[in-house]
């Protein structure tokens, strides 16, 4: 593969799943450009006034590596990274609120990669004016991401030629935040592992596998890659799944939770809650990452309890609703494991089923708010079958992966 900021940056730069036009910013990407170079420029601060933890990256010598950016990430692994010895949690996020919170995640300055970065410059500029008009609109808009990939890879690169963990284990492998690092441990024969945080949306056999061993959900997500005979494909549910406490199915639907990400459209979200809040509680939780501040505010105005996702699990949150409302999310297989009720309600932005959720007769499905508020009066709510996205839900997913890392 060559090592270029498009291969780098694949998540923006899919044919099959193009997030840019999916979140319809395109207007507004030159001012977004700005805000990015702001988050560049506060990245650099703080990494140059934690310089000195680059020392942590010795830490990380014959180790199973776990590399963590976000917190749906950390859930996803935790239970594993427990129960396999000598191994060590790290991230290079030195001003993430989160990862500072978490005492077990080893953060390692990366100032260096910033300094790479704008020694690439000309580089960064040069492939910049052989894009086309759209592809140069999502750089804006993704600059933050882009600008600092090449500069990742040099550095990692150049680390891991001199210190070698055992292994590297990652939950995301678009994003170039740790594509970047999982391309530069291949160049060094470092063996990577991929352990799917969420049910991503179906790329159609169009991923080219970059890890040694993928850790899939079941045969949908297998399904994304167009395979090689050198990766190892390993069916084995998600660990995030096997601690879900499974309820009997309400025989009332009193409380509903909406759960919402960053693709809601808030009108739609709006009318959703004005036509329900009438007739049931209405918990609304919005994705993790939230900006907690402008949340509950949002849940204020609208008269709606406030379930925060950055703190509150989903299986505490299941115990408290009776349906879940939601758009294109993974969270979707999570409620119909603990047995509550799931509806989707297409209130996202511009999408059409990307995960197949709908296709594949999942739950049920509304486009139109008065057949969803007519269905649950009458609770007229279907379920499909959860075996194409996840194999036996009674094996335990986090030993078969414990079991295969440790050979």
């Amino acid at each position: 593969m060559i090592i270029n900021y498009k291969n780098l940056n694949y998540l923006h730069n899919n044919k099959y799943f193009d997030y840019f036009e999916l979140t319809k910013r395109n207007a507004s990407s030159k001012r977004a450009f700005f805000l990015q170079l702001l988050i560049v420029l506060k990245n650099i601060f703080f990494s140059v006034f934690s310089f000195f933890s680059i020392i942590h990256i010795f830490k990380i010598i014959n180790k199973d590596v776990f590399y963590v950016g976000t917190l749906n990430q950390y859930n996803s692994i935790i239970s594993v990274k427990n129960n396999l010895p000598n191994s060590i949690l790290i991230s290079t996020r030195v001003n993430d609120k989160f990862i500072k919170s978490k005492s077990n995640i080893i953060i390692i300055n990366n100032f260096i990669s910033f300094l790479l970065s704008l020694l690439l410059t000309p580089i960064f500029f040069k492939e910049f004016l052989t894009y086309n008009k759209n592809e140069r609109n999502k750089i804006l808009f993704f600059f933050s991401e882009y600008f600092v990939s090449l500069g990742n890879y040099y550095y990692w690169n150049f680390i891991f030629k001199f210190i070698k963990p055992k292994s590297l284990i990652f939950a995301n492998e678009l994003k170039s935040e740790y594509r970047s690092i999982i391309l530069a441990a291949r160049n060094n024969n470092i063996t990577t592992s991929y352990i799917s945080h969420g049910v991503t949306l179906d790329f159609n056999q169009s991923l080219i596998p970059i890890c040694k061993n993928y850790f899939l959900s079941g045969e949908y997500e297998k399904n994304h890659y167009s395979i090689k005979d050198e990766t190892n494909f390993h069916l084995v549910g998600r660990p995030v799944y096997d601690n879900i406490k499974k309820r009997q199915r309400p025989k009332e639907i009193k409380t509903i939770g909406i759960c919402t990400n960053s693709l809601t459209d808030e009108k739609k979200l709006l009318d959703l809650i004005t036509s329900l809040k009438c007739n049931y509680n209405i918990i609304y939780r919005p994705h993790p990452g939230h900006n907690v501040f402008k949340e509950k505010k949002f849940t204020d105005l609208h008269g709606v309890q406030y379930s925060n996702s950055n703190v509150i699990t989903p299986d505490v949150f299941f115990q408290d609703v009776d349906l879940v409302i939601t758009g294109n999310s993974s969270i979707i297989i999570e409620v119909l494991i603990s047995g509550i009720y799931c509806v989707i309600f297409q209130f996202d932005k511009s999408t059409s089923d990307p995960q197949n959720f709908i296709k594949n007769q999942i739950c049920s499905s509304f486009s139109n708010l008065k057949d969803l508020v007519s269905s649950l009066k009458n609770k007229n709510i279907s379920e499909g079958n959860l075996n194409y996205y996840v194999i036996d839900q009674n094996v335990s997913s986090t030993n078969l992966i414990v079991n295969k890392l440790s050979k």
